[in-house]
């Protein structure tokens, strides 16, 4: 199992709607499921972010070819001005 973790601050509300609506179903589509968002805590030291989304993969493989979609990858000039983030893969 792989997971993608988003740490972000939502920068533009509607357009971070529309982002979450047309990235989601690509997310599925490669077989990811979101786990959860939440705001984001610390257990130690200081976060840059307020938000944070975690997405589950079957494998690593299957998270790259969701990032690497040419569909996702349309999404990311949205995605930027949706958000400033910073997205780790944990696999």
């Amino acid at each position: 199992m792989t997971h993608v973790l988003f740490m972000f601050d939502v920068l533009d509300a509607s357009a971070a709607s529309a982002y979450a609506q047309a990235a989601l179903p690509l997310v599925s589509a490669h077989g990811g499921t979101l786990v959860g968002t939440a705001p984001a805590a610390t257990f130690f030291g200081a976060s840059t972010h307020s938000r944070s989304a975690l997405f589950s993969f079957p494998d690593r493989e299957s998270a790259e070819r969701w990032h690497s979609d040419p569909a996702y990858q349309a999404l990311l000039a949205l995605r930027g001005r949706a958000m400033d983030c910073v997205v780790h893969i944990l696999a």
